[in-house]
């Protein structure tokens, strides 16, 4: 019997029974319910949709195999992420718990607190200046502009206090007003709303490093598509003026064919000769302005202008001829239908002309099987060789391969004085513009990037707006 005097602790069924479980859990030999059920992977999720924290884990899982030795594998210069789940390691070891449990709320806060939010309108040159130093990158980026289509909506923003999703108004240097939106009171908000327009595009601004570094953000804001070649010109100068003093070397510019922008690269770059087509585009801007900026239109957007005005139906008075032959899609039309689709390997889909950017068919009806395909076809010659030409134009920018000289050697081979006056019957002026202007700045990058002393720089296939179009 127990002793008198002493008073019993009486402990309840469910508290038993979690007593009972946490003890059993700390046992060696027990089991987890990992054991016994799939586990979704929700890390590479968020790695996915971070690319600095990608690189983070990717470094520790080199860093590993150091783990076992005395020597402790922290450096000075490690990512905080990184130094924080190797001492975890290294502590965790002391008491014998040799696995990292990386928990997915953990990174979500690392995350938002690691990174500085994105103020709408606001150019991030000197975050640029510090991803480029952290990244041991050189400060030689590529910019690219455009404006990507979304769903029109207002939004609040906590830790700005402002609304998103109106256009901000632009200034004489085509810069959007920043923090034009307060969020005072209810009143002010619903008469912000009423007397604002709401933004239909997002238009950013991308920064690319030359040395496969990941592309910088360095300005997003709304807008209606409502502006003027002037205003991107001055805005385009200032961006470069500001990178200068961060000794931050723009080199060169790109878009998606947008006159407005491609107006910006003629008044930057073009020098028309005695009313010709031809143009040559010089190293200066001009004698009063020592800005370096190179000119490229998004081979993509290109390629995919070159497509649309094959596959383009035509009638007897809109036809586009090239020597005694004529340029028509109706010949892949034919291959497709009648030869065998192991010679070609075109389906109807690549000859769809509702699909404006269709990429998968640029590549596959400029293959050399269906250029040699269309041998076969009476008069199909001049189609043969807009497609070659067009191969060419593919493969100077975006083929990894190919040397310099290669590269100029078949871009220049796609153009062509102009022989008819009907434009009707040619490239359309934009398309023919960004084919001239690609052209000579290529040559140009070449130049100046050996100049340079930096060859290993000279690649085209980064030159493009397509940062843009993924952000």
């Amino acid at each position: 019997m127990p002793s008198k005097g002493r008073k019993q602790t009486v402990v309840s069924r469910t508290e038993r029974s979690r007593r009972g479980l946490c003890k059993a859990g700390e046992a060696s030999d027990q089991t987890k319910i990992t054991e016994y059920y799939k586990v979704l992977n929700k890390y590479d999720l968020v790695l996915k949709e971070n690319e600095e924290l990608h690189s983070v884990v990717e470094l520790l899982n080199s860093k590993i195999s150091k783990l076992g030795s005395q020597d402790s594998p922290i450096v000075e210069d490690m990512p905080v992420l990184l130094k924080a789940l190797i001492e975890s390691y290294m502590e965790n070891k002391k008491n014998t718990k040799m696995v990292i449990d990386i928990m997915i709320s953990t990174v979500k806060s690392h995350c938002k607190t690691a990174s500085k939010s994105v103020i709408e309108g606001v150019f991030r040159f000197d975050e640029l200046n510090a991803y480029l130093e952290e990244r041991k990158s050189p400060k030689i980026v590529w910019l690219s502009e455009d404006g990507t289509r979304i769903v029109a909506g207002v939004q609040y923003d906590s830790t700005t206090n402002q609304l998103v999703g109106l256009t901000p108004p632009l200034d004489e240097q085509g810069l959007p007003k920043v923090k034009a939106f307060d969020a005072t009171t209810e009143d002010a908000i619903t008469n912000t709303i009423k007397t604002n327009r709401t933004s239909n595009y997002a238009y950013v601004v991308m920064a690319q490093p030359l040395d496969n570094v990941p592309a910088f953000c360095l300005c997003i804001f709304g807008s209606n598509n409502i502006f003027n070649a002037s205003q991107v010109l001055d805005r385009v100068k200032w961006t470069v003026q500001e990178l200068k003093k961060r000794e931050i070397i723009a080199l060169g510019l790109s878009a998606d064919g947008d006159s407005r922008l491609l107006s910006t690269m003629k008044t930057l770059k073009m020098s028309f000769l005695n009313g010709e087509i031809f143009f040559y585009a010089s190293m200066n801007n001009n004698d009063t302005d020592d800005m370096l900026l190179l000119c490229v239109q998004d081979c993509i957007h290109t390629l995919a202008k070159l497509r649309n005005q094959l596959l383009k139906p035509r009638t007897d008075e809109n036809f586009w001829p090239i020597g005694q032959y004529v340029i028509s899609g109706s010949f892949l039309q034919i291959l497709a239908d009648e030869k065998n689709k192991f010679h070609h390997k075109l389906v109807p889909s690549d000859l769809d002309s509702k699909d404006k950017m269709n990429f998968r068919s640029i590549q596959k009806i400029t293959d050399q099987s269906v250029i040699d395909a269309l041998k076969s076809l009476p008069g199909a010659a001049g189609t043969r060789v807009f497609l070659t030409v067009t191969q060419g134009i593919m493969q100077a920018f975006l083929d990894k391969s190919l040397d310099p000289t290669e590269r100029v050697n078949l871009m220049w081979r796609g153009l062509k004085r102009e022989k008819y006056k009907s434009t009707a019957n040619f490239l359309t002026p934009n398309t023919y513009h960004c084919m001239e202007l690609s052209s000579h700045s290529l040559i140009n990058v070449i130049r100046l990037l050996r100049n340079m002393k930096r060859p290993e720089l000279i690649r085209p296939w980064l030159m493009d707006s397509q940062p843009c179009e993924s952000f």
